[in-house]
């Protein structure tokens, strides 16, 4: 395992060269200029705002607020939850549902005891309560999983578990074959990654960072990837832009696609190393005769 270690490091060291950790700093730099603007916007530093705006996260400081007062069943109380998020922000702001597990106050209540700018920094996004998800309180645009393109499409609760199961079934199966089988790590990490938007039932299109990581251990596969794999992987870095919005407009599970097609990319990348390695063991001295 340690000499596997240096291994990686040392690959890692010998690609990491001065031009991609410049690239990567231009990179880096873009996200947070896109990032600073996107605040300034939601404050009206940008254009003036007709009315108060907020974040995804007041619902969440709101929701600790009404805990740290010793009603933490309020927070599922729409009217006194929307209260709560006024108070925090300001009056006439648009309504954030909370529709978290009651465990998730439990961070959300650690959360509100800082000042509501200063906590909305210190927190990260959950996995929420099943039943607001099948509500669709929550627009089923925005899933990744199969069960959400399932509800997308008009099914019921019933078929959209169904398939959910079969789906994360399938994927738990081909993670565990493509690692039993030992084969290369940029196999392993891209199927692991992959199926990972498979198998949980509430994804959503932001969470499709995940994708990115799976689609760079794709793209260091020794064996290299032919030009259609490479137009796929360019149509899934772009489709996650606006996947949402094009869910809704065509009532197609855009984002649900995404991580099916990037699964069966390295399923194709599996089924190719295994026969590559079945045939080496078959003939094992073609190599020499050639």
């Amino acid at each position: 395992m340690a000499s596997l270690g240096m291994r990686f490091f040392g690959n890692l060291g010998d690609w990491l060269n001065l031009r991609r950790v410049f690239c990567c700093g231009i990179l880096l730099a873009v996200e947070i200029g896109v990032f600073l603007f996107l605040v300034a916007g939601t404050h009206g530093l940008i254009v003036p705002l007709s009315q108060p705006t907020s974040t995804d996260f007041v619902s969440f400081y709101a929701a600790g607020r009404l805990a740290d007062a010793g009603k933490p069943e309020l927070a599922y109380d729409h009217a006194e939850h929307y209260a709560a998020e006024e108070r925090a922000t300001a009056v006439g702001v648009e309504y954030r549902f909370f529709y978290y597990p009651p465990v998730f106050l439990l961070l959300c209540a650690a959360l509100a005891h800082l000042p509501y700018m200063v906590a909305r920094f210190f927190l990260a996004a959950a996995a929420g309560s099943h039943g607001t998800y099948e509500s669709g309180r929550v627009t089923f645009a925005g899933f990744v999983s199969p069960f959400g393109g399932m509800l997308l499409l008009g099914g019921t609760r019933a078929a959209a578990y169904t398939v959910q199961v079969g789906a994360t079934l399938a994927a738990g199966l081909l993670v565990a074959a493509v690692w039993r089988r030992g084969l290369s790590l940029s196999i392993r990490a891209a199927t692991l990654a992959a199926a990972t938007h498979v198998a949980i039932p509430v994804v959503l299109v932001y969470d499709l960072m995940l994708a990115a990581i799976a689609a760079a251990w794709l793209i260091r596969d020794e064996s290299g990837l032919p030009v259609w794999e490479k137009a796929v992987l360019a149509v899934l870095f772009v489709l996650p832009l606006n996947a949402r919005g094009i869910a809704e407009a065509w009532h197609l599970p855009v984002a649900p696609l995404i991580a099916l097609a990037l699964l069966a990319l390295a399923a194709t990348h599996t089924f190719r190393e295994v026969v590559a390695v079945t045939g080496s063991r078959l003939h094992p001295d073609s190599s020499v005769l050639s």
